[in-house]
């Protein structure tokens, strides 16, 4: 799954690695701790597929036919290998697919006992060369009442890699760079394309780091969050004591 992430750059970086056409978006992006039914920023092709844009959506997917907007809480991440025929996601992954960027993921593994439940332990994910993350996504628009409209999202998950399945067995949709025309284009994708776009992330992509137990609250803020922990917050803890990319020793949860 995919539940927290980071997006340490401004707007106009974003624009730049994106290549977009239009920057509609209000919200800073500056943010190491973004969570579910945040405001987050996404990259999506105008209606008729001829500009592309930097806008603000909201984390947790509504469809149109919702009643309550608050069906979008339990819709924030969505399969890879289902969102094209469940009901509340098949028209969105057939038309209305996105991009959100981010500087790196958090994922927990579990280690050892607190208070009789396994303690989580948190990684950040990122990638080696330092340029942003693609992760795959999808939008829709909700109209309610009074005026009451929502642009929302939600993140497609796929089974992980060697790296990433050391702590979980999924991981966000990493969209290529070769497919992101494809990926935005307001109408189906091809097989080949849609089976490339959603497979795993090359296991060379990515590096991964133990990182502060203070991420595992989504009030806190701050670069630390990111920042490798050269030793253990409690005793057991796998990779402490290496400030660089580590190799957790936890099961997937």
């Amino acid at each position: 799954m995919c539940g927290r992430f980071s997006l340490a750059v401004s707007r106009h970086e974003i624009a730049e690695q994106f290549h977009v056409d239009d920057i509609v978006a209000d919200v800073d992006p500056r943010r190491f701790n973004v969570a579910p039914s945040q405001q987050v920023l996404a990259v999506a092709t105008s209606t008729d597929g001829s500009r592309r844009r930097l806008g603000n959506l909201q984390w947790g997917l509504v469809p149109p036919w919702a009643k309550d907007p608050s069906i979008g809480n339990r819709m924030v991440n969505a399969r890879a290998e289902t969102a094209a025929t469940k009901p509340a996601y098949r028209n969105a992954f057939a038309r209305r697919r996105c991009l959100l960027p981010a500087s790196g993921y958090f994922e927990w593994a579990s280690s050892g006992e607190r208070g009789g439940r396994p303690k989580k332990v948190p990684f950040y994910f990122r990638r080696k060369d330092g340029l942003l993350l693609a992760i795959g996504g999808l939008w829709e628009v909700w109209h309610g009442p009074v005026e009451q409209t929502l642009r929302t999202c939600t993140i497609l998950t796929t089974d992980a890699n060697r790296l990433g399945v050391e702590v979980h067995d999924r991981m966000p949709v990493l969209v290529p760079e070769e497919l992101w025309d494809q990926w935005l284009a307001p109408e189906p994708l091809g097989v080949a394309a849609r089976t490339a776009a959603v497979a795993p992330a090359p296991d060379d992509l990515l590096e991964m780091v133990r990182v502060s137990d203070r991420v595992n609250d989504p009030r806190h803020e701050g670069e630390d969050l990111v920042a490798p922990v050269a030793t253990s917050e409690e005793g057991g803890v796998p990779g402490a004591g290496a400030p660089e990319a580590v190799k957790p020793e936890a099961v997937a949860e």
